[in-house]
């Protein structure tokens, strides 16, 4: 849905190879573009592991923590991908 944020993630060329040419990447290959952060059996548990810190925190520290990361512009949530 958002073809300037792929092709900021993985590059033109790559960007057109998939949007256009309808290449498929393994995980493997998506990690290494840096598509994906992590290859999981589970991504719902990954996520709940990553988000158990933030979810035991006091609310206004995650807000402030979320505000500061928002002041440096990008997107870079963790992409989690199931094998």
């Amino acid at each position: 849905s958002d073809p300037g944020r792929l092709r900021d993630l993985v590059g033109t060329a790559r960007a057109a190879l998939l949007l256009l040419g309808g290449a498929t990447w393994t995980a493997e290959q998506a990690l290494s573009f840096g598509l994906i952060d992590v290859i999981c059996d589970d991504p719902m548990i990954r996520a709940q592991e990553v988000a158990a810190d933030a979810l035991g925190a006091e609310h206004s520290h995650v807000a402030a923590v979320k505000a500061m990361i928002g002041r440096h512009g990008g997107d870079d949530r963790p992409r989690l991908v199931p094998l």
